[in-house]
């Protein structure tokens, strides 16, 4: 692991890393804190078969919790439901299928206790790319847009995330022929990687040709550069 940092620094400053996923900063302290442990192992001396026991609770966890348990009742910690497990499982369900599981996902009653609001952006995410694969680029363009205001509130200012997040909102616009809205994301998206990573248009396209490809639209590869031509010429 290397870093690059985008500011001089000097001898004794503090450089800081983050042990938890960007979109979990935003919750608050007692649950930052308790989901420090997800990633990592147990000690040594612990059996494998103890190990898998207790990941294995973990995940049982956040079905057992229920409003009516009393709050003095040591039920554990909770964990966010659409992880990458349930992300998969989602996804591998018939799209209008999906859509309804979403839909009603999105809409449960906040529970300050179980909930995480890194929970609703993923929804946001999947339900995107779930319209954009039947084809329904407006809708999708909304959920994009949703997904991207929870990561310029809740992102530090400049991440990777929120470029490929970019990316798509500009891919969908321009799919819906909604120019000025794509080109003002497609804008947004490369000023960010030219931040982050330096290189101009030619590095970021190539960085991002998988993400613009991941969802197949009408628009043609010729409209793609289009869309970033503006900075090619620079």
């Amino acid at each position: 692991m290397f870093f690059v940092t985008n500011r001089d620094i000097t001898k004794g400053d503090e450089l800081c890393f983050s042990y938890i996923e960007h979109e979990l900063l935003c919750e608050n302290a007692s649950k930052r804190s308790a989901l420090l442990d997800m990633d990592f192992e147990l000690n040594d001396d612990d059996d494998n078969e103890s190990a898998n026991e207790q990941r294995a609770s973990k995940k049982q966890k956040v079905a057992k919790m229920s409003k009516e348990q009393d709050d003095n009742d040591d039920f554990g910690v909770c964990y966010p439901l659409i992880d990458v497990e349930m992300q998969s499982e989602l996804l591998a369900t018939p799209p209008k299928e999906r859509l309804d599981i979403i839909d009603e996902l999105l809409d449960k009653e906040i529970d300050p206790v179980q909930d995480y609001q890194c929970d609703k952006y993923q929804l946001h995410i999947l339900k995107a790319i779930t319209l954009d694969g039947l084809g329904k680029s407006r809708e999708a363009l909304v959920e994009w847009e949703e997904a991207l205001d929870f990561a310029v509130k809740n992102f530090p200012p400049l991440d990777e995330s929120t470029i490929a997040l970019y990316v798509q909102a500009a891919l969908c616009a321009q799919s819906d022929d909604k120019i000025a809205r794509a080109k003002d994301h497609a804008n947004k998206a490369l000023t960010m990687h030219n931040s982050l990573f330096g290189g101009g248009a030619v590095r970021f396209m190539k960085r991002y040709i998988k993400e613009m490809d991941c969802i197949k639209r009408t628009n043609s590869t010729m409209n793609v550069e289009q869309l970033f031509c503006k900075f090619k010429c620079e």
